[in-house]
């Protein structure tokens, strides 16, 4: 099984000049080819381009919004080996095991229940006016 690691850039914003590339389209595509080309002289395979949410304060005083990032994600192939047990860690984690509906004893061996007398009281006290 191959392993692979990834990169994610930001997508370029603005086009790029070069010769014989007319229109705001043309050097936008022109700067978006460079950027893949420039990561798979490197060894980089271009995977995908993606448009994510991401929340941002445009000020210092500003309420929060919501904008979207586009990103272009690479991979390529490594050889190292993927440890097992890790993997096998990982997935036996549980994040919810504490909501879980096993309720532990509130009392251990040295700490003792209280007796059932000890629980009713309010039958030995007398409230009955006098």
């Amino acid at each position: 099984m191959a392993n692979f690691e990834y990169k994610v850039i930001p997508a370029p914003t603005a086009g790029k000049k070069a010769k014989g590339v007319k229109g705001a389209d043309g050097r936008f595509a022109n700067a978006l080819a460079e950027e893949i080309n420039n990561l798979a002289k490197i060894g980089w395979e271009y995977l995908r381009s993606e448009s994510l949410p991401s929340v941002e304060r445009p000020g210092f005083m500003r309420k929060r919004r919501e904008v979207y990032q586009n990103i272009l994600v690479f991979r390529r192939e490594t050889n190292l080996e993927v440890d097992a047990e890790v993997i096998e860690k990982v997935e036996s984690f549980n994040p919810f095991k504490s909501f879980s509906a096993k309720k532990e004893p509130l009392f251990t061996k040295d700490n003792v229940s209280p007796t059932s007398e000890q629980l009713n009281l309010s039958e030995n006290i007398d409230l009955k006016p006098e």
